[in-house]
């Protein structure tokens, strides 16, 4: 007798009589009565009795008085499972308690039993973009942008026009400020292959897949949120309190020596101030007073730029008015060597005195000391105590040139799930998950050319490949051929946000979205407007003036990513998610279209930022300095023979419609489906759990046809099964038509 069994955990659940055993899967990959959905999940509800042996294996969770402690937690959420007939292991996915029946005694038990996709679905799960990684830090500084370029990270810095750049403040030729742009000008943007595998590394999966490898995915980068640091990444620490005990050393006529050792209230987000420890100080690198002091040590976790608020009540014997100057120093703890220090502002009328946003450069793996001296003036007297006091410690959102910051925080909270389903429809991709090998396979639907002309292999083999389900169909069943009927005429494939100033602009102007694809079926279908969206924005590129060519004229493309009207944003700004293609500059390129942000000059003495000119990216007068620094496009207006991220093809390219979406809309021309019954065995079944049968077409009595879905297949059972499919036709492809840039690049 046929027996079907299900391993839960690592026990193995009786399922009573396997002919009986309800499970019948439905499988797909896709569905061409939706070609904006993907497939490939799949769960079932069965029951099993509540034998002795299952009671065991889900550890009597029927019993109301067993403690959840002593339940190991296999039997809740997700366990993995394995389904196996006739001792063939033929799908590995994971299953969970969906329910119990029981009296005074358990009768029998629901599980739910989830095959596909649904592993990984479920482990991404809520997952937000800017969780992905928070250990890998980066510097941000002008050698960073410029090693970023070398194309080895997982991001890349794209110039982009934000509404302004860090120079335009200072006018053309102003002595020692750059012509060009600043290293203040840059933000990070994310290559989208890079963020496709550290989601499927993140859950244990391994992903296979061509087009992952190819210039069209790899040389596309996703920017999104703002260039911030999230909220849970900086530095917080407050410390308040009415009184303090404040070691001190003092010199009478001359001043006091106060280390913070003491407070009644503590907030620290990432542990910076530590527990009241001693150590050896000199303060203020007075060596009369070197000595051991009670201290609290402050440490951060990375190197770059931190700020502290202070404020002190000061009592005393001696008039507030006679207080002299109030000093404040971080000292390194292990070199005893002062890194920064400044001056209080004092309000003798409330005798406090105060610090507000002090800028300091910390290290990472280095203590610090904060350190206070008070001066009287004259011969006054000492003071005798300190009173209420606050010391606030933490990091601006903003990230400064010279800050380590966590590349992936920057990301934005889009979900992981929601960025993959978007990337889906951009390039027509099926995913296929290999239970067994807990791999992935990702590929466009079909075969396509990339720029170069060359055919990259899609998801869809071609009919060398096929396997003959000739002497498997049951004729008795009878054939159904059906019709697509939700489709209408006209098939629009457009973004689902043009939140930008540029594209708003043109769809007031023309009355529909920049870089859409209208395709009009030939009269197959009712009329009406069926619409595929991409949920990222278009982005718009113009020409650049004079301003980042040293003042000549030249037609410098860049990226403009306005929210509002021009010239009233910064790289700081946040944005809408988007896609943008990056390629390197090369010097040939700089002789056709000059760009002075490939040319660095550190001769400047100046920077507009404030900054010293190393941050500065310029033309010299000589082209010796020539470095690599990616553009940005949506479409290239330069060369449109360049990939192009919008749906429609500009000039001698190809749009996202045609390249990706070419044999999806021939195959809705034709308009028919066909659903038939074949005699199927769990070995015909196995290649569609393991990322392969899908792939294959099937070869029936002389015709070809993909299958598009397996219904409610039996393993325990001799019943046909039916499935549906659609048949191949060579048909000519599909002429989605050209358009120009003009319209767009002179927009205003």
């Amino acid at each position: 007798m046929a027996e079907t069994r299900l391993r839960f955990g690592s026990k193995y659940i009786e399922t009573g009589n396997s002919e009986d055993f309800p499970l019948a899967l439905t499988i797909g990959i896709a569905d061409i009565a939706d070609i904006s959905k993907r497939k490939g999940v799949y769960s079932k509800n069965f029951k099993v009795p509540a034998t002795q042996a299952n009671n065991s294996a889900l550890e009597h969770i029927w019993q109301d008085q067993i403690e959840d402690d002593n339940i190991t937690g296999v039997v809740y959420g997700r366990n993995i499972s394995e389904l196996e007939h006739n001792g063939i292991s033929w799908d590995r996915g994971y299953a969970k308690v969906a329910a119990v029946l029981k009296d005074s005694q358990p009768r029998e038990y629901e599980i739910t039993y989830f095959g596909g996709n649904s592993d990984w679905l479920s482990r991404v799960g809520d997952s937000k973009l800017n969780e992905l990684d928070s250990s890998t830090t980066a510097t941000y500084d002008k050698a960073s942008i410029l090693a970023a370029a070398s194309g080895s990270l997982d991001w890349v810095y794209p110039l982009i026009n934000y509404g302004g750049w860090a120079s335009a403040q200072y006018a053309l030729g102003t002595t020692g400020v750059p012509f060009g742009v600043s290293t203040w000008d840059f933000r990070p943007a994310f290559r989208i292959s890079a963020l496709v595998e550290k989601i499927f590394e993140n859950v244990g999966y391994t992903v296979t897949s061509n087009w992952l490898d190819t210039p069209e995915c790899t040389g596309v980068t996703y920017l999104a949120g703002e260039f911030a640091r999230l909220e849970t990444d900086r530095v917080q620490a407050d410390m308040s309190g009415v009184s303090a005990d404040f070691t001190y050393a003092g010199i009478t006529g001359i001043g006091e020596y106060y280390t913070l050792d003491e407070s009644t209230e503590y907030r620290d987000t990432q542990s910076n101030l530590g527990a009241v420890t001693t150590g050896v100080i000199t303060p203020f690198g007075n060596t009369s007073y070197s000595g051991t002091y009670d201290l609290i040590p402050i440490t951060v976790a990375y190197d770059g730029k931190y700020y502290f608020d202070a404020s002190f009540e000061l009592l005393g014997t001696t008039a507030v008015t006679n207080l002299g100057q109030c000093f404040w120093e971080f000292r390194d703890l292990g070199t005893d060597a002062q890194v920064a220090s400044g001056e209080y502002d004092r309000d003798t009328t409330n005798a406090i005195a105060y610090a507000l946003e002090e800028m300091i450069e910390l290290e990472a793996g280095k203590t610090y000391v904060f350190n206070n001296l008070y001066t009287s003036q004259g011969t006054g007297q000492l003071l005798d105590t300190i009173g209420k006091h606050s010391f606030s410690f933490y990091q601006q959102a903003s990230i400064k040139v010279g800050d380590t910051f966590l590349p992936f925080s920057t990301l934005g909270e889009e979900k992981q799930l929601d960025f993959l389903s978007k990337i889906a429809k951009t390039y027509n991709l099926y995913f296929d998950t290999d239970t067994h090998t807990r791999s992935v396979l990702i590929e466009p639907r079909n075969d396509w050319t990339d720029t170069d002309g060359n055919t990259q292999t899609g998801y869809y083999k071609g009919i060398d490949e096929a396997v003959d389900w000739s002497d498997k169909l049951d004729l008795s069943e009878g054939i159904q051929i059906k019709y697509l009927s939700d489709y209408k005429d006209e098939l629009e494939f457009r973004f689902e946000d043009i939140g930008d100033w540029y594209p708003e602009r043109y769809e007031e102007k023309f009355g529909f979205q920049p870089f859409r694809q209208l395709y009009t079926f030939p009269s197959e279908y009712n009329a009406g407007r069926t619409v595929i969206e991409q949920g990222y924005v278009p982005t718009i590129n113009k020409y650049e003036d004079a301003k980042l060519n040293n003042g000549v004229t030249a037609y410098v493309q860049t990226p403009f990513i306005y929210d509002d009207e021009p010239g009233s944003q910064s790289r700081t700004q946040d944005v809408e998610p988007r896609l943008l293609v990056y390629e390197w500059t090369s010097e040939d390129d700089y002789l056709l279209r000059p760009r002075a942000w490939v040319y660095f000059d550190d001769t400047a003495t100046a920077d507009p930022t404030g900054v010293d000119p190393i941050n500065s990216f310029e033309l010299p007068a000589n082209y010796d300095n020539f470095v690599f620094v990616p553009k940005a496009w949506v479409v290239n207006n330069d060369d449109t023979s360049k990939f192009q991220l919008s749906w429609a093809s500009y000039g001698d390219g190809k749009g996202l419609a045609d390249r990706f979406y070419n044999e999806t809309v021939r195959d809705l021309r034709n308009r028919t489906y066909y659903e038939a019954s074949f005699r199927l065995r769990p070995s015909d079944i196995l290649p569609y759990l393991q990322a392969d049968g899908f792939r294959k077409p099937v070869h029936v009595n002389g015709v070809y046809y993909r299958v598009n879905k397996i219904k409610d297949y039996k393993p325990q059972s001799e019943q046909s099964t039916k499935v549906e499919l659609v048949k191949i036709v060579p048909r000519s492809a599909v002429d989605f038509g050209s358009q120009t840039m003009t319209e767009i690049i002179n927009l205003e």
